[in-house]
């Protein structure tokens, strides 16, 4: 280091500093005679082997010596478990990302019952994914080898019929291998994500994987190793003083390794400058203790008892909506608000969002937040000038729930429950914009008086639980439950093209939607859970039309469902499992809607799909066990046109005509009904036609069963 030119004073005596240099060329047999070099040539402390194999070896002569060796790219999970007490090193071993992996599924995607396909010379990576998501009570359904990625088609289909995973982990070394497995895996298993753990940190790695997959990638999981260069705090400096340096027989970009080499080198001379003596037992003892250090990476917290670096450099990239995002960092990119009831930097989650700046990180520890906040209502908001919520949001933060006091690393919102709850004084969360809300319990919210919608031409209380506006947010894994409203009794989403994933929507109530509303949205809903919500009669809220319709979801604009479960939901009048009206293009695509009732249309119902340029696609949805008191017991179809293709229809039931479908128009004229193609339509039940009853003048009917 430039700043130590002049020497190194330790116990008040300066020295000059010497630097000895060995190869062992990454041979094993090469790795004791480099490090014997070493020691004859005096050294104090050793920053190296750049390679395992040479490392594992070179470690047992300095221990023998007592001399501290610092690799700053050895890997190898074993290195740190010979029982040397001189062995450190600043980057994280290979056995880190499948276990950060597991942990993440687990305790923060709530994921239960993994499959692990382990592409040959990769078991060792599938035993540490395999041992931690076991160990934090996750069901481990079956271990597969592969030897070929042609292996992968025939192994999913048998994982299919026997396993029913909820997570595919893959181990591969390859991006290429692992973004086909994922197009394997959605051509059988359709939702279910893959994870694949990357041991990289190049951006290359995750295009090719994205490119490979294509469209089946979304959902998935990839752990990164190290940290991005863009998120490492002192790398641009560093970077520069290397280039500036002209060092002739390096490479011109210094690379991650690098980057760890400079770390290591500074992290032992602060070593012995904290020993205050040129001996090698004493670097040993301080390099032990080290207790924080900044370094380019970040900041180093130290080592554990093995020698391994603390943090585990690494983060999680997900695929949503056509690109990667990262979800989970070690450290994390962003600054760093705390929240919790006391000794944190705020005591209120409202505090730390008004103090919070753009790309902030709030992390929120278990507890119950309930204090109400009045804040000036959005531009264009249709209703009062003044809201009321425990949460206003109106910044391009993160808020993060799921953390404990005592673990402010990974979330786990299943045991660390952080509850946001309105105690039916107003909303739970307002989010006006771009920002990102995840791991919550949003409960208790009652938007009466609030207004928010101009649906009809009037203006009606929307968004019980959650009302979005503006922007394209994301609300994923929270549980939304016990809100009401006039529409959208868990949520409203007002004009947005926001994001939901991995929610739950539960037991909420409101006249128009009971789960979530939806008003003129390209939404992306995806593997939410929409269940046991009502659309009820409710002359309590202001409202200018007809109520009970939509128990689970109420549609208006064009969005996007996929691989959600709609179950169990119920309307006093129409759609119990959802609805779809006015002009729309929506996709409703391999969905689970089952067990909802309502007078018309059990399961959905879709009206008013009837202009040039509206097309509604059903399509590969499991659409069984609904009924209606009316018609259509599974779908009922009032002046639509829609494509229904590929969808297994089965065991509904109408007291009215349409077990499984209904259709019906009396203006439709030569346009004709829905478009039918490739269902399979059985076990339905109804007053007339069990299995599809059509009242149209035309209308396309080919090839169900």
């Amino acid at each position: 280091a430039s700043d130590l030119a002049g020497g190194l004073t330790l116990g008040r005596v300066n020295y000059t500093l010497h630097l000895a240099l060995a190869d062992d060329g990454c041979d094993p047999a090469q790795g004791s005679v480099a490090a014997q070099s070493l020691l004859d040539a005096g050294a104090v402390a050793v920053v190296g082997h750049t390679c395992s194999s040479a490392s594992i070896p070179a470690q047992a002569v300095y221990a023998a010596a007592d001399v501290p060796m610092v690799s700053p790219s050895a890997t190898r999970s074993d290195l740190t478990q010979q029982g040397y007490p001189t062995t450190f090193r600043v980057v994280s071993h290979d056995g880190s990302p499948p276990m950060q992996l597991a942990t993440y599924l687990r305790q923060w995607g709530s994921y239960a019952r993994s499959t692990i396909v382990a592409m040959e010379g990769y078991e060792w990576a599938a035993d540490f994914y395999s041992q931690t998501f076991a160990a934090l009570g996750g069901t481990v359904g079956g271990y597969h080898n592969v030897t070929t990625p042609d292996d992968f088609e025939a192994l999913l289909l048998t994982i299919k019929q026997n396993e029913q995973p909820d997570v595919l982990f893959y181990a591969d070394g390859s991006p290429h291998n692992a973004g086909q497995f994922s197009r394997a895996a959605q051509d059988v298993l359709y939702t279910v994500p893959v994870a694949w753990s990357a041991w990289d940190n190049a951006p290359w790695v995750l295009e090719a994987y994205a490119e490979t997959a294509g469209e089946a990638a979304e959902g998935d999981l990839v752990m990164m190793q190290h940290r991005p260069f863009g998120a490492m705090p002192g790398w641009s400096t560093f970077e520069a003083q290397y280039l500036a340096a002209g060092f002739p027989n390096a490479p011109d970009d210094p690379g991650v390794f690098g980057a760890f080499a400079y770390d290591a080198a500074r992290l032992l001379l602060d070593a012995l400058a904290r020993a205050d003596a040129p001996a090698p037992d004493a670097a040993r003892a301080a390099l032990a203790a080290t207790g924080g250090f900044a370094g380019v990476l970040g900041h180093y917290q130290g080592f554990d008892g093995n020698g391994d670096v603390i943090p585990q450099w690494g983060w999680i990239e997900r695929y949503r909506a056509g690109q990667w995002t990262p979800v989970y960092a070690v450290p994390e990119f962003n600054a760093e608000i705390r929240v919790c009831d006391s000794a944190c930097d705020y005591a209120t989650i409202q505090a730390a969002v008004d103090a919070a700046s753009e790309g902030d990180l709030i992390k929120v520890a278990a507890g119950t937040y309930s204090d109400l906040h009045d804040r000036a209502a959005p531009p264009g908001y249709y209703g009062p000038s003044v809201i009321r919520q425990v949460v206003y949001l109106d910044k391009n933060i993160t808020l993060r729930g799921g953390y404990s006091t005592s673990d402010w690393e990974m979330p786990a919102p299943l045991v660390n429950v952080t509850t946001i709850d309105a105690g039916g004084g107003g909303r739970a969360l307002v989010i006006i914009g771009a920002a990102t809300v995840e791991g919550f319990h949003l409960t208790g919210g009652d938007a009466r008086d609030l207004r928010g919608s101009d649906r009809a031409g009037g203006s009606s209380d929307a968004g019980g639980g959650v009302f979005i506006s503006s922007a394209t947010p994301t609300l994923q894994n929270c549980q939304i439950y016990s809100n009401t409203a006039h529409q959208g009794g868990g949520v409203y989403v007002d004009r947005t093209a926001a994001f939901l994933y991995d929610n739950a929507l539960y037991d909420n109530t409101a006249g128009w939607g009971g789960g979530l509303a939806l008003w003129e949205s390209d939404a992306t809903l995806r593997d939410n859970t929409i269940t046991g919500n009502q659309a009820v009669h409710s002359p309590d809220f202001t409202a200018p039309w007809v109520t009970g319709v939509a128990g689970g979801i109420d549609i208006n604009g064009s969005p996007t469902l996929i691989g959600n479960t709609i179950t169990g939901n119920s309307a006093e009048e129409y759609g119990g499992g959802l609805t779809v009206g006015g002009h729309s293009q929506a996709l409703i695509h391999q969905n689970t809607i089952s067990a909802n009732s309502a007078i018309t249309g059990g399961g959905l119902y879709l009206s008013g799909q009837d202009a040039e340029g509206d097309e509604v696609r059903i399509t590969e949805n499991v659409i069984a066990h609904n009924t209606a008191t009316g018609p259509g017991g599974g779908l009922s179809v009032w002046d639509s046109q829609p494509w229904i293709q590929s969808n297994d229809i089965f065991s509904n039931t109408a007291q009215g005509s349409g077990g499984g479908i209904h259709a019906y128009s009396t203006d439709f004229g030569d346009s004709g009904g829905p478009w039918l193609f490739g269902n399979h339509i059985r076990h339905n039940t109804a007053y007339g036609g069990g299995g599809v009853f059509l009242e149209f003048e035309t209308a396309a009917v080919i090839g169900n069963i």
